[in-house]
């Protein structure tokens, strides 16, 4: 115990972790006034809709353009930080701002043609994801989808230069735009929601990424960079971003996949699976949002910046207390918040078209989407070193790996119970993917400890 709080105390000391701190706690404050303005939407939303056909319409109709974000913004967020850290350290200023003028004209491009084939795959994916949904439904879920549409190119644009401010240490601007999409969304709800119904939050989400984008745009020249596209030559760093970038996106399409197949299965399933599968994941996305995202942007700069001086001691210490720590206090957390599930599940949403039944299957559902919360977490740590490390190809793997699981389990455990077996499906594979994604960590650090001459003869880059 002693020896534990005195590693704790080094750590304090250090003044990068202390960076790191500094930044997981901005970016998680921000990250909670986001969740609670979320939280807020999905409690109007559950008291005007309940889990009505509007409610399974809207959540599928936003399972292809989250996506397509997810895919084309996600990949190019992870591919693009390592490099545009090592670029501005070693080049300066002005290298920099061509990598981002670049990257931002990359991003656009791939995010414009993913939302054209989206729009194209439309009329026939949605009859396949959608068969047990009534004629309405379905040209509701369509109509819907057309809606979200431009969300695509803007909010993952804005994942870019998210990126890019993070590598500034600039975390507080970002992390406070993106109070934006829920807070508007909920906004449209209260303005619009008699009126308009369902459309009126497809209409304030696709308002709130708007508000988003422009908040992160003017933080960036607030920072000294444009943010206009402009495209400047296939450099070298546009190269390696390119590179790391294609085993990211391969990874992300088959990773990301998983929500689309646990709707279309949902869908399948007793009318309102699709709503209950959704309202069962808004606290785990809660949490995760908090401890994920503001982990994850705080330590991946840092990963950024050791790869590319090379200090992998310092990695591996970093990398061990890191998830050490995680595990030790999101496993109690965890298991507590599953015995309240229940009751969680009842303050929250009934209320209204809300049922009693609704309760005790949302917060079923709820406690197994639970479990996998310290192991997605904790896992995050791995991801974001395996990444400033040039190490997406393996993720990619993992990826595959990691749908196969999830399509088993759905496929087993729906027999069994229902909608919440795709839930207990989807916490498998963060377990699953936590050990893959440590082994990786371990073996990938061993690797790159050695001498440049031996990491050469074996094709290891960093």
């Amino acid at each position: 115990m002693l020896a534990w709080v005195t590693q704790l105390a080094r750590w304090y000391r250090s003044s990068s972790h202390r960076r790191v701190l500094s930044a997981a706690v901005i970016v998680g404050v921000f990250t909670f006034a986001a969740r609670l303005a979320g939280a807020a939407k999905e409690i109007l939303v559950a008291h005007h809709f309940g889990t009505s056909d509007e409610v399974d319409a809207f959540g599928l109709a936003l399972t292809l353009p989250a996506f397509a974000i997810s895919l084309v913004g996600g990949s190019l967020h992870l591919a693009f930080m390592p490099v545009y850290v090592d670029v501005r350290q070693r080049e300066g200023h002005a290298a920099a701002q061509r990598l981002l003028s670049t990257a931002t004209v990359l991003c656009v491009g791939l995010l414009a043609a993913a939302a054209t084939l989206v729009a194209a795959a439309m009329p026939v994916l949605l009859p396949l994801f959608a068969s047990r949904f009534t004629p309405a439904k379905l040209e509701l879920t369509a109509h819907l989808s057309y809606l979200l549409l431009p969300c695509i190119v803007v909010a993952g644009t804005t994942t870019v230069w998210t990126a890019a401010l993070y590598a500034h240490d600039d975390y507080a601007r970002p992390s406070s735009a993106a109070v934006a999409v829920p807070l508007v969304s909920l906004l449209s709800l209260l303005a619009l929601g008699r009126a308009w119904g369902i459309r009126a939050l497809a209409v304030g989400l696709l308002a709130g990424y708007c508000v988003e984008a422009a908040l992160v745009g003017f933080a960036l020249v607030r920072e000294g960079m444009s943010v206009l596209p402009r495209w400047r030559g296939l450099s070298e760093p546009v190269r390696r971003v390119l590179l790391q970038c294609a085993p990211m996106m391969a990874g992300t399409r088959v990773m990301g996949a998983n929500p689309v197949i646990d709707s279309m299965m949902a869908a399948r399933l007793q009318p309102g699976s699709v709503a209950a599968l959704g309202y069962g994941n808004k606290l785990v996305a809660f949490a995760m949002g908090i401890g994920s995202l503001s982990l994850g942007a705080a330590v991946f700069p840092l990963f950024s910046r050791l790869a590319s001086n090379g200090d992998w001691v310092r990695m591996s210490r970093t990398i061990r207390l890191y998830a050490l720590a995680l595990l030790a206090l999101t496993i109690p957390a965890t298991l507590a918040v599953i015995g309240l599930s229940e009751p969680i599940a009842r303050l929250l949403y009934e209320r209204g078209a809300f049922s009693r039944a609704d309760t005790l299957l949302v917060a079923r559902i709820q406690a197994l989407y639970l479990v996998q919360i310290p192991f997605h977490i904790t896992g995050n740590v791995f991801v974001r070193f395996l990444s400033a490390t040039a190490g997406n190809s393996l993720l990619m793997w993992f990826s595959f790996v990691s749908c196969v699981v999830n399509v088993v389990g759905n496929v087993v455990l729906s027999r069994w119970l229902g909608a919440a077996g795709i839930a207990l499906s989807t916490s498998l594979v963060y377990v699953v993917s936590f050990t893959l994604l440590g082994i990786a960590t371990w073996r990938r650090l061993h690797a790159l400890s050695r001498p440049s001459e031996q990491r050469e003869k074996l094709g290891i880059v960093a």
